[in-house]
């Protein structure tokens, strides 16, 4: 598996400028990758239900007061990068909820669930397709304030289009995605 580094290489390597053995070393290319890396790591990580970054958790006991309208508010954990939706320990479907300022407002007294999105630092957990557009969007960030060749982005770019849609298919819908797409609508069912 790769290490921050590794995959920090892997994009250096495509786009053609000189590799790292640090993100602390006095290079170019190590202080662009040190800049960038957490946060194209995380907008990438919270672009998809990435499979290893889906995590549920429970809800802890309520906190503060709710606002008007709503009963309950609980604190989304701090590695939440896009919560995915609530469900209810009763298998109730349809929990009413908002999100707002890191917090879960809702009406529901069951037993909580959120289903989100995790702030995923450590790259052995990464599949190699999710590997593959970390890597690929690096490039595509540094490879105009590396080389400043258009050419090059525009392969980085291509290169990373592709690895991305590669990764997101094989990860799959998010739940309410699937069922939107598994759910037949009333009347088709009818015809059969």
């Amino acid at each position: 598996m790769a290490s921050v580094v590794q995959i920090c290489n892997l994009a250096l390597n495509f786009i053609g400028a000189n590799t790292i053995n640090a993100l602390t070393e006095g290079s170019q290319e190590a202080r662009r990758c040190n800049l960038i890396y957490e946060d194209v790591r995380d907008d990438l990580l919270a672009s998809h239900a990435w499979n290893f970054a889906v995590v549920r958790i429970a809800l802890a006991t309520p906190v503060d007061d709710p606002p008007l309208d709503w009963s309950y508010i609980f604190q989304i954990p701090s590695d939440c990068l896009r919560p995915l939706y609530v469900e209810a320990a009763t298998g109730v479907q349809d929990v009413e909820y908002r999100i707002e300022s890191g917090r879960v407002l809702t009406n529901f007294d069951d037993d909580l669930t959120l289903v989100y999105v995790k702030r995923e630092t450590d790259p052995e957990k990464y599949d190699p397709l999710f590997t593959a557009a970390l890597w690929t969007r690096l490039a595509m960030e540094l490879a105009f304030p590396l080389t400043n060749d258009e050419n090059i982005v525009n392969r980085a770019e291509k290169r990373h289009t592709a690895a991305l849609l590669k990764a997101t298919n094989a990860h799959g819908p998010v739940k309410e995605e699937f069922s939107r797409t598994q759910t037949e609508d009333s009347w088709i069912s009818g015809r059969r």
